[in-house]
């Protein structure tokens, strides 16, 4: 309902999965037609490319008295194979997320925040929750993931 779709904006610590995607014109069982949704640039706009990333941000770093998603970013990281190699991780999470390549500098700057200012030798992701909370907001971010 609309008055859901306001909560999601006024309110974003009540904010759930299946308001937002209404309020980002994906409504859930309600597809634009048979096909389903385009995806792409299709549905992005000035409104939902910056809803997308907020949204993305507070699923991945809850804001206090947030809605608990109890997203785990250790799990996450140690559930892709060779999660004791960074630059592995980083390779995994590009291809997991992203539908395409990204360029050097962009992947550096993403290395930098799942290292913190460590060198990559030190990568333990047992002890690195806040990096890869703080590499994963930067990721769903891109313009790249707004492909998706």
């Amino acid at each position: 309902t609309m008055a859901a779709a306001n909560l999601a904006v006024d309110r974003p610590e009540s904010h759930d999965p299946v308001t937002v995607m209404w309020y980002l014109s994906q409504w859930l069982f309600y597809p634009p037609n048979v096909k389903g949704w385009q995806g792409g640039r299709t549905w992005i706009s000035s409104v939902t490319a910056p809803l997308r990333v907020r949204y993305a941000k507070m699923w991945v770093e809850p804001i206090p008295s947030a809605l608990p998603y109890q997203f785990d970013p250790v799990g996450f990281i140690t559930s892709l194979p060779d999660s004791d190699d960074v630059h592995k991780v980083l390779d995994n999470l590009i291809t997991l997320l992203l539908p395409v390549p990204l360029d050097e500098e962009t992947k550096k700057v993403l290395l930098a925040e799942l290292l913190g200012g460590g060198f990559d030798y030190e990568w333990n992701p047992a002890q690195s929750a806040q990096k890869i909370r703080s590499c994963l907001v930067r990721l769903t971010s891109l313009a790249e993931f707004q492909l998706m």
